[in-house]
């Protein structure tokens, strides 16, 4: 977050809702952060300072294979490699404790394809090893290359060993149409090693008519997998090869509502990187197609409408504050808009002791979105509410809003 962006966040909470004006035009709200740009730049960028770890992983050659491989620390045996040519990584298992430096070659989470290393000497910066596979034998010789890695990760997650992996993705764009709106939907498609449509991320771009669509579709593009570990796809990939497995990520960016002034985005995706279960998801987002920015919609309702995590401060959000819970008043008026079906009933039930809540735009009004978690995952719903029935919740931002529609 650039500084600036910052500062438009610093001022839009430094107020309870109830006592803001009327919302600044996208002109008076940019000279303001830029005016407090200077005051906060510095706290921003400590925030976004990101821990890291250094290590090492080895490069070198499996007879004359060049090869990349990976090792959980410098002194650990197990790991992982892949041949440099092909790019599908292999587990490098210690079978027999009694002969730790005897690596059996994993395919997947337990299938052992007949090879394996034995570790003949390894030193800070070198290993010398020999492959084999029945009475044939192969010399190994690897290199140390120091890399950095995140915080909660291991060397095996660096952009060292794991871009090469996952690069290679396509991008196509087709024209498709919303609610009247012409727009270019965008579609990221992995490489075929990773598996057939196992790493799929739809996105859109808008065509630029509002001062704010250029900013919205950086913010849209972004979203896409740029074949970096920065990205979800990488994080994914290389938490799933511990478990020998690549993981998978299909997730779509869509438009839920459009106007001259606002675009909601709906996301939905599932995911598996490793772990007991997918992970199947979904939420909204708001954008205010004058300035660009990504709108926080807690801040339309009066605060006692909502319920907010008493654990996070100001610091652990980027644009918008996580919610915890609606009023019971505010619940009841949602609720009364659920599925009225029997197979729904015990959803509804459910939707009263969720995980929180996420809050978008649609033609007809609100949407209220509980986020369950994946054991009632099908109960997931995108409640609609009319902007009259709410007015008693709202804020005068939220006024305001629900009057420019």
């Amino acid at each position: 977050m650039t500084a600036a962006a910052v500062a438009l966040a610093a001022i839009s909470c430094s107020q309870p809702a109830e006592s803001r004006d009327d919302p600044v035009s996208a002109a008076e709200a940019t000279a303001a952060a830029k005016k407090a740009a200077a005051a906060v730049e510095a706290n921003a960028d400590a925030a976004q300072a990101e821990v890291t770890q250094s290590g090492v992983i080895w490069t070198g050659t499996l007879g004359t294979m060049p090869i990349t491989a990976c090792f959980e620390d410098r002194y650990t045996a197990d790991g992982i490699y892949y041949y440099n040519r092909h790019l599908v990584p292999l587990r490098l298992v210690v079978i027999d404790e009694s002969e730790p430096s005897v690596l059996a070659e994993v395919e997947g989470f337990s299938e052992r394809n007949g090879s394996s290393w034995t570790i003949d000497s390894r030193s800070d910066d070198r290993i010398s090893a020999t492959w084999r596979k029945g009475n044939r034998t192969l010399p190994i010789r690897l290199s140390d290359v120091p890399v950095t890695f995140g915080e909660f990760g291991s060397v095996c997650e660096s952009a060292a060993f794991v871009e090469p992996l996952i690069a290679g993705g396509t991008t196509s764009e087709t024209r498709v149409n919303f609610e009247g709106l012409a727009y270019t939907k965008r579609e990221y498609n992995g490489p075929e090693r990773l598996g057939d449509g196992d790493y799929y991320v739809a996105s859109f771009a808008l065509d630029p008519q509002q001062p704010g669509d250029a900013a919205i579709n950086r913010s849209l593009a972004e979203l896409l997998p740029d074949g970096s570990v920065d990205h979800a796809m990488g994080q994914c990939v290389g938490m799933s090869m511990a478990g020998g497995q690549l993981g998978y990520l299909t997730e779509t960016f869509e438009p839920s509502h459009v106007s001259d002034g606002w675009l909601g985005v709906e996301q939905a995706g599932s995911t598996y990187c490793g772990g007991a279960h997918p992970s199947h998801y979904m939420s909204y987002a708001i954008y205010n197609r004058t300035t660009g920015e990504e709108a926080d919609p807690s801040t339309w309702f009066k605060p006692e409408a909502l319920e907010f995590y008493e654990f996070l401060t100001r610091a652990d959000w980027d644009t918008k504050r996580p919610i915890a819970g609606l009023s019971a008043p505010l619940l009841d008026t949602v609720l009364a808009h659920w599925p009225q079906d029997e197979d729904r009933e015990d959803c509804a039930d459910a939707a009263r002791s969720g995980t929180g809540w996420s809050i978008g735009l649609s033609g007809d009004g609100v949407i209220f979105l509980r986020e369950f978690p994946h054991v009632i995952f099908a109960c997931t719903e995108s409640v609609v509410v009319p902007w009259d029935e709410l007015e008693p919740f709202l804020s005068k931002e939220g006024r305001a809003v629900a009057a420019s529609f």
